[in-house]
């Protein structure tokens, strides 16, 4: 069941210990009731943009959310009682914090207290009860003490849903454990250098700055901060010089490998970053379509220059024949609509709001996509399909079905990366597969 949302003005200033604890759980509790935490944090911050202490606010929201397997379970365990819906979410938040240690143990129950006492007087011994009791306990209840194989042990112990376990474990054998680790970590920050050959003047001035930064060899442009930091925290000198851009997503232009004078397509374009790097990669005929307005707008707001420097279309890529002028493509990035299991970290209200059955509604999509866009691509050219998925369904499987019913289309191997990109400390995880159309003999 469904309950309406509290607005954010019901919640302490976020600037304090106490208000970002409230908040937090109020996004928290936000995406229990089945809403994206992005929705709720945007809906709050708008209300008082100029507030500080929206970054620690964020911090615990996105924190508590990749741990709530694990959050959930240690409630269910350690409450004698059914608990209130309005203290839930605190409580969530509250736990993971002590878990994590980064503030002090007194101060975070006196504030989690203070708070659950706003929503029911009568709850603040309750609450001081139940952490206390974590706190004293808490060897016991550490993600890895979770040995059992029910769904909510499952769940407690990789912090991951037991359904999205299994998938991983069937899809990469070796290497499931690493996947569902790096998961349950804070996300990496990469930079694209728009022109590769100022990239190590870049890494200077950032090193200069006291960011740390690295090149990462294997891309021409990319850079790897250790540490992620705010936009606004990268001089000013090198803000112009790069675009904020994960590195496994700086695979997809050099994959395409763009020629100047190709007529290019950019099937799904938002949030425009790909699109860009095509671009920068060579004088392309650049035509974007994005289905959804909003994503459009921001995408052009993000990157102004792409309604200069290409053709931009509001249009179903599904549906060619609302919006293709009838010449033929020379290369195609079709960066699919998924599950985005691939970027959990960035988005860890996903592990909680995805369903397997998901699964099977964004491989019908990816099915469509592909066959739509085919007709469009001229004998000799190529397609590369893109998902930042790290699911079976949602890659191999969709593509042995595209070349089993296409007799044109054929898989080549690409240097470099070809099919799985999974998620390191360095970079999120993809997957990549370049299509060529048979020229007529």
């Amino acid at each position: 069941m469904k309950h309406k949302a509290h607005s954010a003005s019901h919640y302490a200033a976020p600037e304090t210990l106490a208000g970002a604890l409230d908040c937090a759980s109020a996004i928290v509790a936000a995406v229990i009731r089945g809403e994206s935490a992005a929705a709720a944090w945007q809906r709050m911050v708008a209300q008082y943009p100029q507030a500080p202490g929206w970054a620690r606010v964020q911090d615990f929201a996105w924190s508590t959310l990749r741990d709530y397997g694990w959050g959930d379970a240690v409630l269910a365990a350690l409450s004698r009682r059914p608990i209130d819906r309005t203290l839930r979410p605190l409580l969530l938040v509250a736990l993971t914090e002590l878990r994590k240690g980064r503030v002090p143990v007194h101060a975070l129950i006196h504030e989690a207290v203070a708070v659950a006492k706003k929503r029911h007087t009568a709850a603040a011994g309750y609450v001081n009860a139940l952490l206390r009791r974590y706190d004293r306990e808490r060897a016991q209840w550490a993600p890895e003490a979770w040995r059992a194989r029910s769904d909510r042990a499952i769940a407690a112990h990789w912090r991951h849903p037991r359904w999205w376990v299994e998938k991983l474990q069937a899809a990469h054998p070796s290497a499931w454990q690493a996947v569902l680790h790096q998961g349950n970590n804070h996300p990496p920050m990469g930079l694209r250098v728009r022109t590769i050959e100022k990239r190590m003047n870049v890494v200077a001035r950032l090193q200069a700055a006291g960011i740390a930064a690295e090149p990462f060899d294997a891309l021409p442009g990319a850079i790897w901060l250790p540490e992620p930091v705010a936009e606004t925290k990268l001089p000013e000198s090198v803000r112009d010089e790069v675009v904020i851009q994960d590195i496994g997503a700086q695979w997809a232009a050099p994959l395409l490998a763009v020629r100047p004078g190709e007529r290019v397509l950019d099937a799904c374009a938002a949030p425009g970053g790909k699109a860009l790097h095509l671009l920068d990669s060579a004088a392309i005929d650049l035509t974007l379509v994005e289905k959804e307005k909003n994503r459009y707008r921001a995408m052009l707001a993000r990157f102004p220059e792409l309604s200069e420097r290409a053709q931009a279309i509001v249009g179903d890529a599904r549906r060619p024949q609302e919006w293709w002028d009838g010449r033929p493509f020379d290369a195609i990035l079709l960066d699919a609509p998924c599950s985005g299991s691939g970027v959990v970290r960035r988005h860890p209200d996903i592990k909680w709001l995805r369903r397997e059955s998901d699964l099977e509604t964004f491989r019908t999509v990816q099915q469509a996509l592909l066959t739509a866009l085919w007709p469009l691509l001229r004998p000799g050219g190529r397609l590369l399909y893109v998902t930042c998925s790290v699911f079976a369904e949602e890659n191999e499987r969709v593509i042995a079905k595209f070349l089993n019913n296409h007799n044109d289309a054929k898989r080549v191997p690409t240097e470099g990366v070809d099919g799985y990109y999974l998620p390191t400390e360095q970079h999120d995880g993809f997957y990549y597969a370049r299509i060529e159309k048979v020229a007529e003999s």
